[in-house]
């Protein structure tokens, strides 16, 4: 009987040992999260600054119409990434390790989850960039091919280059945080 309640009591600080490990782990991550949020951030609001100034204040000289739309493109791209990292920047700042673990592991839960609204956002994002390339690229090629046919070329290069970024994305999310999304599984259906 003694040695079960002394194994039962050693079992449970192993537990606790265990979440504070995780929870030392989590933090570590959410701040380094919240440095790269911030400078993305920071990278994109400057971006559309300097977007815009090239692109609409004409800074460097005649641009036609195509060229417009392609910097108007990549202005509301970079508008778009400036919200998702702000709002991401928001969320880190908002976390809070003082709740208590239940609520804390549910959070994290829905932080480290992939498919979120951000990814949709980013995915609009990276749509509207590659609208905005394919027009500055097919207005560049010389022949006599059609824009379709231009379109269709610009775009056999550009959809493989954006689904092998997407599977690399995916591959260091799982790498990164499905262990951490998986043990606040594994946590939260313990208790």
């Amino acid at each position: 009987m003694k040695n079960n309640l002394f194994a039962r009591n050693r079992s449970q600080e192993e537990a606790i040992r265990d979440m504070d490990s995780f929870v030392l782990k989590m933090r570590v991550e959410d701040e380094r999260n919240l440095r790269i949020a911030k400078g993305m951030f920071a990278v994109y609001f400057v971006g559309i600054f300097v977007y815009a100034a090239i692109y609409f204040v004409n800074i460097f000289g005649d641009f036609n119409t195509l060229e417009r739309i392609t910097g108007a493109c990549y202005v509301a791209a970079f508008i778009l990434f400036a919200f998702i990292f702000h709002k991401q920047k928001k969320d880190l700042v908002a976390v809070s390790y003082a709740l208590p673990v239940v609520e804390m592991l549910r959070m994290a839960e829905k932080r480290y989850q992939f498919w979120r609204p951000e990814l949709w956002y980013a995915l609009a994002g990276i749509v509207i960039v590659d609208i905005g390339s394919s027009i500055n690229v097919c207005q560049h090629i010389e022949g006599d091919m059609t824009w379709l046919h231009k379109m269709l070329s610009v775009h056999a290069v550009l959809i493989p280059i954006w689904v092998v970024a997407f599977m690399v994305g995916v591959w260091k999310y799982r790498r990164r945080f499905s262990p951490h999304l998986s043990l606040c599984k594994g946590c939260l259906s313990r208790s």
